[in-house]
């Protein structure tokens, strides 16, 4: 009998709480968060394609996360991330929307590469990098927004 009671009980508030009003969950979100979608939030993401026939290293300084660090630096484009890491011929490497990242030949050879546009938007232009303390310099910074171009930074 006591479980009887008990069980009505529940039922009760069950469905007194069933027939509460909730707000349009659209409309809820629309203030919370407005102009903003999940996808300006997420890393843009771009492939590293060399073009040249010699490629013996090269790090990238900026990428979204790594194990690896590297000295944050600052251009003309904003501040990038302390994540750092060797970049792998073809590799696809993450950004923080909206924060630069370098390139800096450490291979001993000048090489010719470009980012492919992962993440929408047009590639890069194509770069040349000479040897660390060559002329021009060994390091190249970009910028990628999202679903746009990824232009030069420096």
């Amino acid at each position: 009998m006591k479980k009887l009671i008990f069980a009505n009980c529940v039922l009760g508030l069950a469905l007194i709480f069933s027939f509460c009003s909730k707000p349009d969950l659209k409309q809820e979100l629309s203030t919370v968060t407005p102009g903003n979608t999940a996808s300006d939030r997420d890393p843009c993401c771009a492939q590293f394609v060399v073009t040249s026939t010699t490629f013996n290293g090269a790090d990238i300084c900026g990428v979204y996360f790594s194990n690896g660090s590297c000295t944050s630096f600052t251009d003309n484009c904003g501040t990038s991330t302390g994540f750092g890491q060797a970049i792998q011929k073809n590799g696809i490497y993450c950004f923080n929307d909206e924060q630069p990242f370098r390139v800096t030949n450490t291979g001993g050879v000048a090489f010719s590469f470009y980012f492919r546009a992962l993440s929408g938007g047009t590639n890069s232009p194509v770069v040349t990098l000479t040897p660390t303390g060559g002329n021009p310099t060994p390091f190249q910074d970009f910028y990628y927004d999202c679903g746009n171009a990824i232009p030069l930074c420096n």
